[in-house]
């Protein structure tokens, strides 16, 4: 019975832990992947502000030239962080499948081992019952028979010695009777 109870446990794991993996989420890069995101749009912001003061007519030459080198390097981080962003997705997205692929495989090898493991309990009850305890009630059902044979037998002998002892003690009486 402890047994039974195990297998049903990690059967029940299995399949939440396939649940949880075909929801396709982890926290810890579900926290990533929004941390990332949730940069990308204030950098471009600000790009775009620093953009609109390169424009302004109160810079100087240098000045403006400084602040377009800038807005250049943040065009740069934020174009690096969207494809950062979309790669993580990506392997994301690979290794949950390969998760579920590992666990329906995990899932499958548990169902044949516990086929596996009815098939030989079957066995062995069949082998127990084919070999083992049908000739023993075979000989025992013989065994029983002849002991009512030989009860049967003893009643008939019993009735022939009373029969006998009757008739011989009637023979002796009769003997003792003219004897004396």
């Amino acid at each position: 019975m402890r047994t039974l109870s195990t297998l049903v446990l990690l059967i029940t794991m299995i399949i939440s832990t396939l649940a949880f993996a075909s929801e396709n989420r982890s926290p810890y890069i579900e926290i990533s992947v929004n941390g990332l995101e949730e940069v990308a749009p204030p950098l471009n912001r600000l790009a775009d502000a620093i953009e609109k003061l390169a424009d302004s007519d109160t810079l100087s030459e240098e000045d403006q030239q400084r602040v377009i080198g800038i807005i250049g390097e943040l065009k740069g981080v934020s174009g690096n962080l969207d494809s950062t962003i979309q790669n993580i997705k990506d392997k994301t997205s690979q290794v949950q499948d390969e998760i579920k692929a590992s666990i329906r495989r995990m899932i499958l090898l548990t169902i044949l081992g516990l086929i596996l493991i009815v098939i030989v309990i079957v066995a062995a009850v069949y082998y127990l019952f084919r070999f083992q305890i049908t000739p023993l009630v075979n000989t025992t059902s013989t065994t029983v028979t002849n002991i009512a044979s030989a009860v049967d037998n003893l009643s008939t002998t019993a009735k022939f010695i009373t029969q006998k002892g009757a008739s011989d003690n009637r023979r002796f009486a009769r003997k003792q009777m003219t004897t004396r």
